[in-house]
């Protein structure tokens, strides 16, 4: 792992050498770990283990939190240089609403793996959780993946 006093270190000695060679990315990308986050998406599906949750459609909800490096974007401003949420929520909504599942762990891991599929996404914490299911108490898993 490298430090923020290596890069300074670095910074400080470029300088000095009066070298104009630019910072690496990776040492940043490397220091640095932003978040965008999608909360509280709202599909139907027919998932569970037991078989009349295949067979009627119920309620899922999704958070996620991807791990990123939005300094590009956060310099251009330009949504080509960040992750796009509609495309992810595009991604989610297809699994969700596609074949049935026993396990909320199935399609957590399924959900996540499509999702790391994009290069600029390190990291991915999901959330998916099951709200008609009972009368008190909301069940659910949350997954945590990283590249």
């Amino acid at each position: 792992m490298i430090y923020h006093s290596d890069i300074e270190t670095f910074q400080h000695s470029r300088e000095c050498w009066n070298v104009k060679a630019p910072t690496p990315s990776f040492w940043y990308s490397s220091y640095y770990m932003d978040y965008i986050h999608i909360e509280k998406l709202i599909f139907r599906g027919k998932h569970g283990h037991f078989e009349k949750e295949r067979r009627v459609e119920q309620e899922f909800a999704v958070s996620v939190k991807l791990g990123v490096d939005t300094l590009i974007a956060a310099k251009s401003d330009t949504l080509a240089d960040t992750i796009d949420y509609g495309e992810v929520k595009n991604k989610i909504q297809t699994i969700l609403e596609g074949n049935s599942k026993y396990l909320l762990e199935k399609l957590a891991e399924e959900i996540a793996q499509k999702i790391l599929e994009d290069v600029r996404i390190k990291t991915v914490e999901l959330t998916i959780q099951k709200p008609e299911v009972w009368d008190n108490g909301l069940p659910g898993v949350t997954i945590s993946r990283t590249k």
